[in-house]
């Protein structure tokens, strides 16, 4: 399977397993929960630069 990699968003692999994720383009290994943890703080981060930009600049 496929996965984002977060170091450097390319094509990241996830095992079969469902246990690791490798990035063959920068070399980032992490297991896959540490991987879940990891793009859920980045999400948060994106939310709330969102809602920040949202309320300098209303409809």
């Amino acid at each position: 399977m496929e996965a984002k990699c977060p170091e450097c968003a390319r094509r990241a692999d996830l095992d079969d397993d469902m246990k690791e994720v490798n990035c063959n383009h920068c070399g980032f290994h992490a297991l896959y929960d540490e991987y879940i943890e990891i793009m859920k703080g980045r999400a948060a981060v994106m939310g709330d630069d969102f809602q920040t930009n949202s309320d300098r600049r209303p409809f």
